[in-house]
């Protein structure tokens, strides 16, 4: 049984990765998450630091 959206046992989320990995992190999240329709939003890094995003692409590791 899933619970539905909304149920109180809800815990939010944040990765920070590069573009090309999103796909392989939507498909595990959504075999994996209890609910039917999970929430998965994706949000652009547009502006930052070349130190952080050095390391993003460093930890994200190859696709």
């Amino acid at each position: 049984m899933t619970e539905a959206p909304g149920s109180g046992h809800d815990a939010d989320a944040t990765l920070r990765t590069v573009q090309s990995r999103v796909p392989e992190i939507i498909a595990r999240a959504k075999h994996t998450h209890p609910y039917v329709v999970p929430s998965i939003i994706t949000m652009p890094i547009n502006d930052t630091t070349p130190d952080y995003r050095a390391w993003i692409i460093e930890q994200s590791g190859p696709a």
